[in-house]
C-alpha cells in the first residue's frame, strides 16, 4: 500500500505542476534529469552489487523477447488489418518497453524487497532501455523511412548514459570510488523515482473515445499480457519463482515509458496516441501493479 500511496502522490503532483504552468517546461527537464543524471548515478551505484550471471541474462533476454513480440503483432496488424504505420508505430513504441526505471522502483522494493532493487536498475539498462534503444528506433525508422538506421541505433547507444554508467560501473573496483563520490551518487540516485513519476503524472489525461480500443488493447498487452506471459514461461520451463522471478513479472507489467513520446515525434509517428498511453497506461497501471503484486505474494 505505501508504493501505491507514493506513486499516487507524485502522479497527482505531476499533474497539479501541469496545470498551474507555474514551471515551463518542467516534464522535459524532469525527463532530461531523469535521463542524464538520475539514472546514470543509480547504473553506477548498483553495478557492483550485480552479478550478470546466467538469470540476470535470462531476464534481460525476456525483456527484448517481450519487445520482439510487440513488433510481430505490430506488424501483422500493419499487414493484414488496416492499421496505419504512425499509428502502428506509436503502438509499439508505448507497448514494447514499461518504464522499468523510476516507475517500478517503489513496487519493486515493496512486492521483492529492497536488494532487488540493484538489480532492477542494471535490467532496465539492459532490457528495457537497450530493446527501445535498438529494436524501438529501427522499427521507428522503418515505419517511418523504409530503412533500418543503423548508424543512428550505434550513436544513440554509444551516447546512452546510463549504459555508459553501467559500463564504468561493472569495471570499475567500488574501492577505488571515494565515499564521498559514493555518497553523491546515493543522493542522486534516489531522484529517479520521484523525478521520473511525476513527469509521467505531468501527462496524465483521459483517453481519446475514438482511439479507445487501440489504446485498450495496447495497454492490456503492457499491464496484463507482458507480464503474463513472464508468469506463464516460468511455470512452463518449472523454473524456480523466488524473488527474482517477481521482479521480472512486475518489470514486465510496467506502463509505456514517457521517453516513447519523444520518440515517437521525432519520427513523425502518432506522438499524441503515444502520449495518451502513456499517461493512461500510467493511471491503470496504479491498480494492475498492485494486483500483480498481491498475486505474485499468493503464487509465492
Amino acid at each position: 500500500m505505501n508504493a501505491l500511496l507514493e506513486v499516487a502522490l507524485f502522479l497527482v503532483l505531476g499533474r497539479v505542476l501541469a496545470t498551474s504552468g507555474r514551471i515551463p517546461h518542467a516534464s522535459s527537464a524532469l525527463t532530461s534529469w531523469g535521463r542524464y543524471v538520475a539514472w546514470p548515478a543509480a547504473a553506477l551505484q548498483s553495478a557492483p552489487f550485480v552479478r550478470l550471471d546466467g538469470p540476470l541474462m535470462s531476464g534481460v533476454a525476456w525483456m527484448w523477447g517481450l519487445f520482439a513480440v510487440a513488433i510481430v503483432a505490430v506488424a501483422i496488424a500493419i499487414m493484414r488489418f488496416g492499421l496505419g504505420r504512425p499509428t502502428g508505430g506509436a503502438v509499439l513504441l508505448a507497448t514494447g518497453a514499461g518504464s522499468t526505471a523510476g516507475f517500478a522502483l517503489p513496487f519493486i522494493e515493496q512486492y521483492c524487497g529492497a536488494h532487488c532493487v540493484a538489480q532492477a536498475i542494471v535490467l532496465s539498462v539492459l532490457g528495457g532501455a537497450l530493446a527501445f534503444g535498438v529494436l524501438g528506433v529501427a522499427a521507428s525508422c522503418v515505419l517511418s523511412q523504409g530503412r533500418v538506421c543503423i548508424g543512428l541505433i550505434v550513436r544513440r547507444l554509444v551516447t546512452f548514459p546510463p549504459l555508459v554508467a553501467l559500463i564504468i560501473g561493472l569495471l570499475l573496483p567500488r574501492s577505488l570510488v571515494p565515499q564521498f563520490a559514493q555518497m553523491a551518487l546515493h543522493d542522486l540516485a534516489v531522484t529517479l523515482a520521484p523525478v521520473a513519476i511525476v513527469a509521467v503524472g505531468m501527462h496524465l489525461r483521459l483517453p481519446n473515445r475514438r482511439r479507445f480500443a487501440t489504446i485498450a488493447a495496447a495497454l492490456g498487452f503492457r499491464l496484463v499480457l507482458a507480464p503474463a506471459a513472464v508468469l506463464g514461461g516460468f511455470a512452463l520451463i518449472g523454473a524456480e519463482f523466488g524473488s527474482f522471478g517477481k521482479l521480472l513479472v512486475l518489470l514486465a507489467a510496467m506502463p509505456p515509458l514517457i521517453s516513447s513520446i519523444a520518440l515517437a515525434r521525432e519520427y513523425g509517428l502518432e506522438s499524441e496516441l503515444t502520449a495518451e498511453m502513456a499517461a493512461f497506461g500510467a493511471s491503470l497501471a496504479l491498480v494492475t501493479v498492485p494486483l500483480w503484486g498481491v498475486a505474485l505474494e499468493y503464487l509465492t
